[in-house]
């Protein structure tokens, strides 16, 4: 399992557990993920943790 695919995982069990599934929203901080990746080549701690942050504080 690569980062993207358990970045993944846990934004749909996170999203499943607070019975909102927002694939959309999902489908966006995958596509940045992926853009960061690409231009970074490795996707850093600070930009995953500050994903995270904004996972938390939508569904909250």
């Amino acid at each position: 399992m690569n980062l993207l695919q358990f970045l993944e995982t846990l934004l749909f069990y996170k999203t499943k557990k607070k019975k909102k599934m927002h694939l959309n929203y999902v489908c966006l901080i995958r596509q940045q993920i992926i853009t960061h990746h690409e231009l970074a080549q490795t996707a850093s701690a600070r930009l995953i943790s500050s994903l995270f942050l904004k996972i938390d504080s939508t569904f909250r």
